[in-house]
């Protein structure tokens, strides 16, 4: 796993460089967020090394502690396979009715329980990014069945 973490670290690191030096022919105000998230994106690369370095064997004592769960990997095999079928399907339902209905199965198959809880997060999650991306930064949202009678 040492090599995998060197290996990872350092093409991230080369894809981030990369990045970097490409947004430098963008203008002033085009290349802040790109040259931050590169910037960030080294400084965890580093961090990655560095850590690998210090403690090389730590995935080996730790999956030596916890050993696989076959309904964890169910989880994470559900978890993906929503989040597939969530993006096919976002243009046909609309962002407004899809992403509460996701993020409900998604809280519940990792453990929450309360509905309270659980509606709460979706629908303020929803709301949330629907006013930061929609009217703050006007960006459109996928509005599926909505189309024109919404926004």
């Amino acid at each position: 796993m040492v090599k995998v973490n060197y290996y990872l670290a350092g093409t991230m690191g080369l894809l981030a460089l990369f990045f970097y030096i490409f947004s430098l022919s963008y203008t002033e105000d085009a290349a802040d967020w790109p040259q931050l998230f590169s910037i960030i994106l080294i400084l965890l690369c580093v961090a990655l090394i560095v850590d690998t370095h210090r403690n090389p064997n730590r995935e080996t004592q730790e999956s030596d502690k916890t050993p696989q769960n076959i309904e964890q990997i169910k989880k994470v095999v559900y978890a993906v396979v929503s989040s597939v079928f969530y993006l096919l399907v976002l243009n046909f339902v609309g962002f407004l009715l899809l992403t509460p209905v996701f993020l409900i199965f998604l809280l519940r198959m990792i453990g929450y329980k309360s509905w309270k809880l659980i509606l709460s997060i979706s629908i303020g999650t929803t709301v949330a990014v629907i006013i930061i991306f929609q009217y703050l930064l006007r960006v459109l949202i996928p509005q599926g069945i909505f189309e024109g009678i919404i926004f």
